[in-house]
């Protein structure tokens, strides 16, 4: 239970604390008077963001909740390593910059924590009830509150969550490789191109000086012929090196000066001897290979082709290309293997989220008419006697998050035999009555220590509202509640009371909350009923709804 709150530079609130109580819990006040602020108070405590405006003072605000612990609350606590104890205190402080940090028993923590933390703590039921009726997490939230194995259901949920991841991995792999299968066929023409084109073994500069040879072989031939006959004909180079040489070296014998000069001209002579030998072999005269250079010229034209198709400048390039592809078409065969292993385990956590979830369905259908009949006496309570409230599960072959079933809250009014849903066919004071009566029947089974109603009295009164009263009275006889009202006949039934003033000093505004005693709470109820003038009578009625 919530045994303490302290709210200091929270928007209008300057400094308040609240001491509650078990059983009902009732806050009143006019409508602007700061109630609201009481309720985000403790939204700030379950993690939730702060949609309120920072104080005036721009000092640091401060939301500080004492909770009563219990031993599922302290196996969270030891799981997040925090210090477990009697007692739980949430703290949330917001800087004046909008910065905020949270503790749980004066350690830091994240807001996640205060989230999970709160999930078994409170319970928050505010106007939005009535719109959230028809949701699935209302409706199955209700229902599965009385299924005796809650394990079944957690384990559904975490079997669920694989299920979902997988196939969601499933589904994207599947969709890679439906793109990568419309992209295979181009891939293969491209790299078959570039694998016939045998680039491992195509040397472009060596093509192209072998093209330009065969090309100019004609001349070559000319030329080579021309410093052919130079150097080795009759009377040419060669021949009167020979000569100079053979003279110079018989005069060296004579003059032995002579002998550097007789060995430099000897060397001069064989250089230019292996010279015209090499360039022979280099550039040997033969008739033009056409053959051949038609070869190296389709060659050079389709590596050209390659290159500007491609968008790259060197056959290394074309290279890396090739191995690009490859590894694309790689990645084709692997994704399919790939595809393969996550059906099996889509597959296989599909079979157990259907196995878990056809157990659930039973347990279901077992407790809908226990579920139909303590909700036709409560609604006769409130006043509904007319009205049949029904559930109706259709079990189908696809997954939810829920299970294999869908739900629809149906109700029959005036005694009629067609059912029809809900939120169509029923009042905003008639939806507040219904939803109040899920919630005490669920309440029954003790979810949550804290549960918290927000004006969920709105569109009743007289005869009803002493109902509703009633009802909230029961089910706080298993939960502490804490109950926003408007309703003198609801305030009345509390075990403790609230009320909510703006106080304006000329200065500054500011919401104050006072604990009423019997009889400020009797003046309080009187201006409920009859407005800021209470004469006799409204504090006679005021008296008697408390007795």
């Amino acid at each position: 239970m919530l045994l303490q709150l302290k709210v200091k530079n929270f928007a209008l609130i300057k400094d308040i604390q609240i001491d509650f109580s078990s059983g009902l819990n009732i806050i009143t006040g006019q409508t602007g008077s700061g109630k609201s602020l009481i309720i985000s108070a403790l939204h700030l405590l379950m993690g939730k963001r702060n949609d309120h405006a920072q104080n005036a003072s721009n000092s640091k605000s401060i939301v500080e909740g004492v909770f009563k612990s219990n031993n599922k609350l302290n196996l969270i606590l030891k799981d997040f390593d925090l210090d477990q104890d009697d007692e739980i205190i949430i703290r949330k402080e917001i800087s004046s910059s909008g910065k905020s940090r949270s503790f749980v028993n004066d350690t830091p923590v994240k807001t996640e924590t205060l989230k999970l933390l709160s999930l078994e703590l409170i319970q928050m039921n505010g106007q939005h009830l009535i719109s959230d009726i028809s949701s699935n997490h209302f409706k199955f939230s209700f229902i599965d509150s009385f299924i005796p194995d809650q394990k079944l259901l957690y384990d559904y949920s975490e079997a669920y969550k694989e299920y979902a991841k997988f196939r969601k991995h499933y589904e994207e792999l599947n969709n890679r490789s439906e793109k990568l299968k419309e992209q295979k066929d181009f891939l293969e023409y491209q790299f078959n191109e570039l694998q016939e084109s045998d680039l491992d073994n195509k040397d472009e500069e060596v093509l192209k000086k072998e093209f330009d040879t065969i090309s100019n072989q004609e001349l070559i031939n000319k030329r080579i012929k021309e410093v052919d006959d130079l150097f080795s004909s009759e009377n040419g180079i060669l021949d009167l090196l020979r000569r100079a040489n053979i003279s110079l070296g018989d005069f060296s014998q004579s003059f032995s000066s002579l002998t550097t000069h007789s060995e430099k001209l000897n060397s001069i002579f064989l250089d230019l001897e292996d010279l015209i030998h090499e360039i022979n072999l280099d550039f040997p005269v033969k008739e033009p290979d056409y053959q051949r250079h038609q070869e190296i010229e389709e060659i050079l034209n389709n590596l050209n082709f390659l290159l500007k198709k491609f968008n790259v400048v060197t056959v290394d390039d074309l290279l890396i290309k090739k191995n690009q592809l490859l590894q694309e078409l790689k990645q084709i065969e692997d994704i399919s293997e790939r595809l393969v292993e996550a059906k099996i385990k889509m597959d296989n956590w599909e079979l157990k989220c259907t196995e878990l979830a056809s157990n659930i369905h039973v347990l279901r259908m077992k407790h809908v008419n226990i579920i139909c009949d303590e909700m036709n006496k409560l609604l006769a309570v409130l006043s509904m006697k007319h009205a049949k409230f029904k559930i109706e599960i259709i079990k189908s072959d696809i997954l939810n998050e829920f299970g294999l079933d869908s739900i629809d809250l149906l109700i029959s009014v005036n005694n009629a035999p067609e059912f029809y849903p809900i939120k169509k066919f029923s009042s905003g004071g008639e939806l507040s009555r219904i939803a109040l009566a899920m919630k005490s029947l669920s309440s029954i089974k003790g979810s949550v220590p804290i549960i918290v109603f927000d004006e969920i009295d709105s569109g009743v009164s007289g005869k009803v509202a002493t109902e509703v009263g009633k009802l909230l009275r029961k089910i706080s006889s298993r939960s502490q509640v804490i109950n926003i009202t408007h309703l003198p006949q609801v305030a009345a039934m509390g075990n403790i009371h609230f009320n909510v003033e703006k106080m304006d000093d000329g200065q500054n505004v500011k919401t104050l909350i006072k604990k009423l005693d019997k009889d400020s709470r009797i003046q309080v109820l009187a201006k409920m009923l009859g407005g800021d003038k209470t004469g006799k009578a409204a504090l006679f009625n005021a008296q008697e709804l408390l007795n």
